[in-house]
């Protein structure tokens, strides 16, 4: 019921811009205090769309822990979702993410 919310697609439909909304998958990541941060990805570049039009909604289904107690809340970098050349700006080693903060800054939520 939560993926097909009404209020998901409103949101979604307004933050894209878009009167029409699809869903294209749902996900559920069990992540456990300890586990450790994951590395920055964009979950644009893992989908087989020709736009920039997407959105992904993180959603814990439990309260995040703090830093301090192992815990990892959602980290971000405004904007980083339309530099088509994030990929291939920081070198052919493949470590275009290490200097996002420098690039961009990060907001945390």
């Amino acid at each position: 019921k939560l993926c097909l919310s009404p209020y998901l697609a409103q949101a979604a439909s307004i933050l894209m811009d878009s009167k029409t909304v699809k869903l294209y998958q749902d996900s559920l990541f069990h992540k456990r205090a300890g586990d450790g941060w994951t590395p920055w990805h964009s979950d644009s570049r893992m989908a087989p769309f020709d736009t920039s039009k997407m959105i992904t909604f993180w959603i814990p289904l439990q309260k995040v822990a703090t830093p301090e107690n192992g815990g990892t809340g959602l980290l971000f970098v405004n904007s980083s979702h339309s530099d088509f050349a994030l990929p291939y700006w920081n070198g052919a080693e493949g470590k275009e993410y290490d200097r996002l903060e420098e690039r961009y800054g990060i907001e945390s939520t």
